[in-house]
Formats: C-alpha cells, sequence, structure tokens
C-alpha cells in the first residue's frame, strides 16, 4: 500500500475524466467556454454522484448494445445528483428489471455495479 502514489493515481484520474468531458461533448456537438466552464465548476457539488459518474465511465468503456440501450434509458433521469434523488424510485425500479431481462444479460454485471454505486448515493 505504500508504493502506491495517490498523487499520481489521483491526477491520471482527473486527466481521464478531462478525456472524458471532452469526448462527450465533441459527440453531443457542444463546445464550451470558458465561462460555461467556471459556472460548471461552480455547480460541481450538484453532479457529485457515484451512481453518475460510474455510468457515464460505464458508457466510455463498455460498448455492447445492451449497456448503450441502458444508458439511453437512464441518462435523462440522472444529470445531476439532485435528479438521481429525486427519480430514485424510478431509477431503482428499471435497474432491476435490467437484472431480469434475459435480452440484457451481457450488461447484468454492469447494472450490479450502478446498484451498488446507487446505494452508495443514497446511503
Amino acid at each position: 500500500m505504500k508504493s502506491i502514489d495517490v498523487k499520481l493515481s489521483h491526477s491520471s484520474l482527473n486527466d481521464q475524466n478531462h478525456k472524458f468531458d471532452n469526448l462527450l461533448a465533441k459527440e453531443q456537438g457542444l463546445y464550451m467556454t470558458t465561462y460555461s466552464k467556471n459556472m460548471l465548476d461552480d455547480n460541481d457539488d450538484l453532479s457529485n454522484s457515484n451512481f453518475i459518474e460510474l455510468l457515464r465511465t460505464e458508457k466510455f468503456h463498455n460498448r455492447s448494445l445492451e449497456f448503450d440501450a441502458i444508458y439511453r434509458d437512464l441518462e435523462n433521469l440522472c444529470f445531476s445528483y439532485p435528479l438521481v434523488i429525486m427519480n430514485r424510485k424510478k431509477i431503482v425500479r428499471r435497474l432491476l428489471y435490467y437484472l431480469t431481462a434475459a435480452h440484457l444479460r451481457v450488461a447484468q454485471c454492469s447494472v450490479l455495479d450502478l446498484i451498488i454505486a446507487l446505494l452508495k448515493d443514497l446511503r
């Protein structure tokens, strides 16, 4: 444990998050100005959610059609942490459905991870 350089791993995670945000912005055709980036930094605590972070990370890493369908279904419900709290019942129902749906068996491991992240957010 002592050999792990926390500062290096933390900075590399920030670099990966920055790259992911840029890829996401290019994919959606959004190019933010410096002013809008500063506004997002001010509201950063509103989107600080384990569930949102994991959903975005899985979207980037998991390119299966099944998970893409799950992501498209959930993304409207979780743009920010308050929105996750407000839509928690819908999100839980959908996640439980994904666990039992036969056509989404490939993405079940990712769904379990999403459930754990949501539990951490809701405490």
